[in-house]
């Protein structure tokens, strides 16, 4: 395993064919490869991890007796080892929320308060 520390890529040479063009997309990671691969597994854990806890905080039960919890615990143990990659993976992901769930929720709720006082 790496030693846990974010690789620095040298500066590349102007004119070569390294030079970034003007809105291309930087790389996902500067990191070696076991750890970059580490990463981009974690990143989906996470993401698979959040919508669980989301679906749970909506059922209105606690995401460790879900299903979810065998997916914490490998996320954790992934986490421990290859250290301090969750700082990084936070740093590289890309954040989508999407509140067409709580949307839903609050026209049910709607419906049925109006259903019950008219």
């Amino acid at each position: 395993m790496c030693g846990g520390r974010e690789r620095v890529p040298p500066a590349p040479v102007s004119g070569s064919s390294q030079t970034r063009r003007a809105g291309s997309p930087r790389p996902w990671c500067t990191r070696p490869r076991c750890e970059a691969g580490a990463s981009r597994r974690l990143h989906v854990e996470l993401a698979a991890l959040e919508a669980v806890r989301k679906a749970a905080r909506w059922r209105g039960q606690q995401a460790h007796r879900r299903a979810g919890a065998p997916a914490r615990a490998r996320v954790d143990r992934l986490l421990g080892e290859h250290g301090g990659l969750e700082g990084h993976i936070r740093r590289h992901a890309r954040h989508v929320t999407d509140t067409s769930v709580e949307r839903a929720t609050e026209a049910s709720d709607i419906a049925n308060v109006r259903e019950h006082t008219l």
